[in-house]
């Protein structure tokens, strides 16, 4: 605890003044100062903390406050804290927080505007559970030959043909690059990281614990070496932005092989080092998934998945098919051979969809472009013998041209190749569910192949009445219906995260506030 040296109340960082304020008698005092008065050099690279320990999810939250409330940031309970006095590794530097909990809560209210989010996210008082957490990142320093030629390249075309000139590029550099930062807590997703970024270098400050004052931080658990080839690569991008800016219209650098680029500019780790940088965390919680909005504490930038409410969805959907029906049923006449063909279109589309929903969970579920994740699981091999799949485009495609020779229309032509375009959906989809344990995605997808089946064969019968057209399209209907909201429910596994992910984490206070 750090003590007011006028009343001994409790001090606290204050963002607005950028200095320590006493909760007790408003007084200020720098950092600097209270450092030198109450911190003497011991020679070591340790110090003390407070390490609470959440027995409902092994959550784990440090800070060099001893005052810590009975919520978990990572879990959502109301628990007693386990608490134990530990020492931990000093970073060399921190960027003290420079966005205060009410900036934030303004600034994401105003970001947060779309109408399926959850109430929660709008309302002020859940805002208010914004933590301030401190994320341990490694900076690496990046050494440059003096000299080096940087491939470029030049496109243009002339007539009926495409040209490409290529060209070496002779570039002095400064020599070395510090600032390439990778995050180093092991549950802190790297793509979340790579959407806060950048920090700001200028307001680097050596480390002193008194920013932490009020405030919570992460431990450094994922080893330096794990970013260093990226981080050489991240630093030769700079580089050659720094060059294209500087060549000629039409002129840029060749990044096809950035591991070449890496050797002609003879780039190279000179240095590391563990750097805390500020971030706004916020939890929500729905049954046994949480969200995280994620704010840079010095730039106001956002990471967010938004999840779903699907009442709200289910309440949008009806108006805005009350409305379409009423606009066509006023000012369009078409028979109920094209409304089938129509509808059987919006169902392939929808299983296009449910396709790309199910490789984006299937990244997520193994964390295959989170690398710092420690103990990944990558996943099982999707299968990749598609021979069911042009088999089955075979089948499809020749029902299309005896239904094109037959008719001789294109209509249901294109209503044939949406069929196959279900087909393709359904079979990548049955691989990426059995990737993910999952059943419901691969059910869903053939759920519309099959009614879409139903919908060929319709038009191979051509029955006389009406009826069987408009059954038929209730039925489709209806299974894109269903479709729809398990795709929103697969959306919402995508926005969320089961609540261990993030059990190796240590977090922020719920009581934080406007320090």
């Amino acid at each position: 605890m750090f003590k007011c040296p006028n009343c001994n109340g409790s001090l606290v960082f204050d963002i607005k003044t950028q200095a320590l304020r006493c909760l007790h008698c408003n007084s200020t005092m720098q950092v600097e100062d209270y450092h030198k008065t109450n911190n003497a050099d011991t020679g070591t690279d340790a110090y003390g903390v407070t390490v609470s320990l959440c027995p409902n999810c092994g959550a784990e939250i440090i800070s060099p406050d001893t005052s810590v409330t009975g919520f978990c940031s990572y879990c959502g309970s109301e628990v007693v804290m386990q608490e134990r006095m530990d020492e931990e590794k000093r970073p060399k530097y921190v960027i003290p927080f420079k966005i205060t909990k009410e900036q934030c809560r303004k600034q994401f209210k105003q970001k947060v505007r779309a109408p399926y989010v959850p109430s929660a996210f709008k309302n002020d008082v859940f805002l208010e559970g914004f933590r301030g957490i401190y994320i341990p990142y490694w900076m690496y320093q990046i050494q440059y030959s003096d000299k080096a030629s940087v491939p470029a390249i030049k496109t243009y075309t002339k007539g009926n043909y495409e040209y490409t000139d290529r060209y070496l590029v002779d570039v002095k550099m400064d020599g070395d690059t510090y600032g390439v930062p990778f995050d180093a807590a092991k549950s802190f997703d790297d793509q979340i990281a790579e959407e806060l970024a950048p920090f700001r270098k200028e307001d680097v400050k050596p480390f002193q614990e008194e920013y932490l004052a009020g405030f919570y931080a992460d431990r450094a658990n994922v080893s330096a070496d794990q970013y260093k080839k990226d981080a050489v690569i991240k630093a030769a991008e700079n580089l050659l932005d720094r060059v294209d800016e500087s060549l000629d219209k039409g002129v840029q650098t060749n990044r096809e092989s950035m591991n070449s680029v890496v050797k002609m500019i003879g780039a190279k780790i000179e240095s590391f080092d563990s750097v805390l940088f500020p971030v706004w965390f916020l939890t929500w919680r729905n049954k046994n998934r949480v969200a995280y909005a994620i704010m840079n504490g010095q730039t106001g930038k956002v990471s967010f998945t938004m999840p779903v409410d699907l009442k709200k969805m289910f309440i949008g959907i009806a108006v805005v098919a009350a409305g379409v029906f009423f606009l066509l049923n006023s000012f369009l006449a078409v028979t109920a051979r094209v409304a089938l063909a129509m509808i059987s279109c919006i169902s392939a589309l929808v299983s296009i969809l449910i396709n790309l929903e199910a490789a984006k969970i299937y990244k997520r579920e193994f964390h295959l472009e989170d690398k710092g994740y420690g103990n990944a699981i990558k996943g099982e091999k999707l299968d990749t013998d598609n021979s069911g799949d042009y088999f089955g485009m075979g089948i499809i495609a020749i029902g299309a041209v005896w239904i094109w020779l037959t008719e001789g229309e294109m209509l249901w032509t294109i209503a044939a190749g949406a069929i196959a375009i279900c087909l393709f959906a359904y079979v990548f989809i049955k691989d990426f569910s059995d990737a993910v344990k999952d059943k419901t995605l691969s059910l869903s997808a053939l759920m519309l192949t099959i009614v879409n089946v139903l919908v060929l064969l319709m038009f191979i019968f051509n029955p006389v009445s009406d009826l069987y057209y408009y059954g038929t399209g209730i039925i489709v209907l209806a299974a894109v219906l269903i479709a729809c909201f398990i795709l929103v429910h697969h959306y919402n596994m995508i926005a969320t995260r089961p609540i261990p992910v993030f059990t190796d984490r240590e977090g922020g206070d719920n009581s934080a506030k406007d320090y």
